[in-house]
C-alpha cells in the first residue's frame, strides 16, 4: 500500500520505521526545514515530496502533525481527485501541554474533517511517539505493531 504521510516528526518518522520494512511505499512531507525532510526521509529510506504530493501519492494518507501546524499543513494540499482515507494521529494538547486547545463543543477529529473534505477520516492510535519506539511482546506480536498489522497487513 502507498501511504503518504503529513508530518515528518516523532510520529511520522515513528510510524515511517514501523510500516516500511512491512513492504508499504511511503512518502513523508510537512517539516520546518525543507533540507532536513529530505535527510530524514533519505536516512529512512524513503521519499520526501509536498503535502501536494504525499496526498496524491498515499492511498491513504497519515495526518501526524503538531496540532498547531494541523490547518497549515492541510491548507497545502490542494486538489484531490477523488476521496481517500486519512488516518488522523493528531493530538489537540495545547504545545506547553496545559490543556486542550478545543475539545468541549468540538473534537479534533471534527475540525479535521472540516479542513479535510476531500478524507474520510479517521482518528486513530494516539501520538505517544515515545511508545512507538519503545517496543514490547504482546503474544507473539510487538505491541506497537498489534494495531497497525491489523490494519495494514
Amino acid at each position: 500500500m502507498k501511504i503518504g504521510i503529513i508530518g515528518a516528526g516523532n510520529v511520522g518518522t515513528g510510524l515511517t520505521k514501523l510500516l516500511l520494512p512491512r513492504g508499504h511505499g511511503l512518502m513523508l512531507s510537512f517539516h520546518k526545514e525543507g533540507e532536513k525532510l529530505r535527510s530524514t526521509a533519505a536516512a529512512l529510506g524513503t521519499r520526501a515530496g509536498t503535502v501536494a504530493e504525499a496526498v496524491q501519492f498515499g492511498d491513504v494518507v497519515v495526518l501526524a502533525t503538531p496540532w498547531v501546524a494541523t490547518a497549515e499543513a492541510l491548507g497545502q494540499v490542494g486538489q484531490v481527485p477523488k476521496q481517500k482515507i486519512l488516518w488522523d494521529c493528531t493530538n489537540t494538547l495545547k504545545p506547553d501541554m496545559s490543556g486542550l486547545s478545543i475539545g468541549t463543543t468540538t473534537s479534533g477529529g471534527e475540525e479535521v474533517a472540516k479542513l479535510a473534505p476531500w478524507a474520510r477520516v479517521v482518528k486513530a492510535i494516539p501520538p505517544f511517539a515515545e511508545a512507538m519506539r519503545n517496543r514490547s511482546e504482546v503474544g507473539r506480536e510487538r505491541s506497537d505493531l498489534l494495531s497497525l498489522s491489523r490494519i495494514f497487513t
